[in-house]
């Protein structure tokens, strides 16, 4: 877990580059190296309070979509293509909100996205 730790606290790479906090549940994954490791970058822990499933229902609710509707459907060659699902499926789900409340998609300029009809 120290190795994580490092990876996503690099300078240069890091998916926590320019961040601040790290907002996480009270799982054992979160170890006292790896908690230390963000504390040496300048990163803060913020612990979510025990027994709060609904605490964080959006993001909840959109990691049961992704997986369900989009990658246990599809077979994923790498990080890069793990990307890409996720933002493809992201803009999707974004457009078809969006028009289900009757206004218009954020930067959504009406073209089609590639690969798509």
């Amino acid at each position: 877990m120290e190795q994580v730790g490092r990876n996503v606290t690099d300078c240069e790479e890091g998916i926590l580059k320019k961040k601040r906090y790290l907002i996480h549940d009270r799982d054992p994954l979160y170890t006292t190296q790896f908690l230390r490791i963000l504390a040496e970058s300048g990163i803060d822990s913020v612990k979510l309070p025990p027994r709060s499933p609904n605490l964080n229902a959006f993001a909840e609710r959109f990691v049961r979509s992704i997986k369900e509707e989009c990658l246990e459907r599809m077979i994923l060659f790498g990080e890069d293509s793990l990307r890409t699902a996720v933002r493809e499926f992201s803009i999707v789900e974004t457009v078809s909100r969006c028009l289900s409340f009757g206004r218009a998609a954020p930067g959504f300029s009406g073209r089609r996205v590639k690969g798509h009809g």
